[in-house]
C-alpha cells in the first residue's frame, strides 16, 4: 500500500515553473498559462489531511517563488515550506482557513477558493516544496506556482527607508521598512557592525559593512552602514582667526584614550600684549559640582599661538561619550585672571 502512495504521490507531483516577467496573478481555475499544475487528478485531487506533499523547484534566477493553492467548495489551513537540497528551511508560508486573503469565484464545478503566496531572496538553484493541509477531513485541491524574477517584484515590494547609513563608532543607528515589518537581520562583518533582529545597527569599528533585512513578507533589503571613527579632526586655527586684543582657545582635534578619557588638542591663540591663564572646560564636561579643581589650566604668553593638549578624566564627564564627528567639542573659558 505504501509502495502504490508513493508511486501515485510521484506521479502527481509533477511540478512546472515558467519564468515570467508578470507581476499579476490570476486564478489557476480560469486557466492562466503563466501556471502549471503541481498535482492533480481530473481537475482536482483527493488531499488526506495531514499528508505532506513534496515536490521540486529548479529556479534559474535569484528571485521569487510565487505559488496558487486553489480549494473546491471550502477553504482549508494549509503550510508551504521551500528548502534547498540540504533540507535547510529557505521560506514558509502558513495560511488559515478563515484568512483575509482568500478569494473565491463561482465556476461550474462550485464555488472555487485560491489563495496567493510568495517567497523571495530563492538562489538560482533546486529548492524542494512542501506543502501540508491541516483539515480534519479529505479536501479536494490543486496547488501551482512559478517564479518570477525580482526586477519584475518592486512596484509593490517594500524599501528601505535609507539604503546606506553612517553611523559612529560606538553609537546606533535604526533601520525601518515601508510597506512591510522587519522578519530580522543579519550583518556581514560583526567586528565593523552589529544588528539586532529589530534593525538596530551599532557601529564597532572604522569601515563598511552590510545589512540584510528580511521581511516578513519574505523579501531580502539590504543597507550598506559606514562606520565612522569616533574622532573629531579640523583645519588648526591661526592667529588671524582671533581677534585682536582678545585671546581663544580654539579645539582642532578630539578622541577617546584607552580608558576613555577625553583627550582634546586645541590652538591657545593669544592676540593681547600681556600674559592670560584662564580656566577651559569642554561640553561634555560635568559642572554640577562646581568643582574647579578638575577644569584645567591654560597658559597664555603674550602675542602668542601654541598647540595645546587637554586631558579631561572620565570621571569628569557628564557624558561619558560624545558623538564627536556628529556634535563637535566646544572649548568653554572662565574669565582671565
Amino acid at each position: 500500500m505504501k509502495k502504490s502512495m508513493k508511486k501515485m504521490i510521484a506521479g502527481v507531483l509533477t511540478l512546472a515553473i515558467v519564468m515570467t516577467m508578470c507581476l499579476t496573478v490570476t486564478p489557476l481555475m480560469a486557466s492562466a498559462a503563466s501556471w502549471k499544475v503541481a498535482y492533480k487528478t481530473n481537475g482536482v485531487v483527493t488531499v488526506p489531511s495531514g499528508q505532506t506533499f513534496d515536490t521540486t523547484i529548479e529556479t534559474k534566477t535569484y528571485g521569487k517563488i510565487a505559488w496558487q493553492t486553489t480549494l473546491l467548495n471550502t477553504t482549508v489551513g494549509y503550510t508551504v515550506t521551500i528548502y534547498d537540497m540540504d533540507r535547510n528551511k529557505l521560506g514558509t508560508i502558513q495560511v488559515s482557513a478563515d484568512d483575509s486573503e482568500w478569494k473565491s469565484e463561482q465556476q461550474m464545478a462550485g464555488m472555487v477558493y485560491y489563495h496567493i503566496d510568495q517567497v523571495s531572496g530563492i538562489e538560482a538553484g533546486t529548492c524542494l516544496i512542501s506543502v501540508k493541509f491541516d483539515s480534519d477531513s479529505d479536501i479536494q485541491a490543486m496547488f501551482s506556482a512559478q517564479t518570477c524574477a525580482t526586477s519584475t517584484s518592486t512596484a509593490n515590494a517594500p524599501t528601505l527607508k535609507n539604503t546606506e547609513e553612517t553611523v559612529t563608532a560606538g553609537f546606533q543607528t535604526n533601520l525601518s521598512v515601508k510597506g512591510d515589518t522587519i522578519k530580522n537581520c543579519t550583518s556581514s562583518d560583526k567586528s565593523i557592525a552589529t544588528v539586532t533582529s529589530k534593525g538596530v545597527v551599532t557601529g564597532k569599528k572604522k569601515g563598511t559593512a552590510t545589512i540584510t533585512v528580511k521581511t516578513a513578507k519574505g523579501y531580502d533589503l539590504t543597507c550598506k552602514v559606514n562606520v565612522k571613527a569616533n574622532t573629531y579632526s579640523v583645519k588648526k586655527a591661526t592667529a588671524s582667526d582671533v581677534r585682536a586684543y582678545s585671546y581663544k582657545i580654539i579645539p582642532y582635534s578630539a578622541k577617546y584614550d584607552s580608558k576613555g578619557n577625553l583627550v582634546v588638542k586645541a590652538m591657545a591663540i593669544n592676540n593681547m600684549p600681556t600674559k592670560v591663564k584662564t580656566k577651559v572646560w569642554v561640553n561634555s564636561f560635568n559642572d554640577s559640582s562646581n568643582n574647579e579643581s578638575k577644569k584645567i589650566t591654560v597658559t597664555l604668553p603674550a602675542n602668542s599661538a601654541k598647540s595645546v593638549t587637554l586631558k579631561y578624566p572620565k570621571s569628569c564627564l557628564l557624558d561619558k561619550k560624545i558623538n564627536l564627528p556628529v556634535n563637535g567639542i566646544k572649548i568653554f573659558e572662565l574669565p582671565q585672571y
